[in-house]
């Protein structure tokens, strides 16, 4: 325990006397995981303290890029689960949105921060890529594009210090996108 804080600390420092931004940052606070009438997931992309972020919602707001289908995701989960206190021996008082949502997300740590944030949305590839590279111009991010083939694209993602890379896949009616901390 006390090697891993240690550890940890040290990975913070570096970063923090390097001045490098983190380049990936979650937040899923806007969703109310006790909430099994949750529907629809809303993703915005705003740039803070820790670089890009993605913020997942059940409303939309400022940054809006795309929408997800959840509502299959929590209707397992009922009243009585969170009440009784099961529900959260699994999930935690503030469960990470990967494990409440798998089929929709996942996350990948890099020690204190994300490395890759993957989103499943229930949108067109045409109207979800147009939306996030529109947000990503308004947040000031350069972008370059790396076709691959109809169905996949890869682009990178800059500002300052900060690289990412966005590949953009379409799954079927879904579009996949997958932001990767380099």
């Amino acid at each position: 325990m006390m090697r891993t804080l240690l550890r940890i600390l040290l990975a913070v420092g570096t970063v923090m006397a390097l001045g490098l931004a983190m380049a990936l940052s979650f937040d899923e606070s806007g969703i109310d995981f006790q909430n099994e009438d949750v529907e629809t997931a809303y993703i915005m992309l705003d740039r803070t303290a820790d670089g890009l972020t993605v913020f997942m919602s059940e409303v939309q707001g400022t940054g809006f890029v795309a929408t997800m289908d959840v509502e299959d995701e929590l209707t397992d989960y009922d009243e009585d689960d969170f009440d009784s206190g099961d529900i959260y021996r699994y999930l935690g008082s503030r469960p990470w949105a990967d494990k409440a949502f798998p089929s929709v997300v996942e996350l990948q740590h890099a020690s204190t921060w994300y490395r890759t944030i993957r989103l499943v949305h229930d949108q067109d590839v045409d109207t979800v890529t147009a939306a996030y590279l529109g947000r990503l111009a308004e947040l000031g991010y350069a972008v370059s594009e790396q076709p691959i083939t109809s169905n996949i694209a890869v682009y990178t993602v800059t500002q300052g210090d900060e690289t990412i890379r966005m590949v953009v896949l379409r799954t079927g009616n879904d579009t996949a996108v997958t932001l990767t901390a380099l």
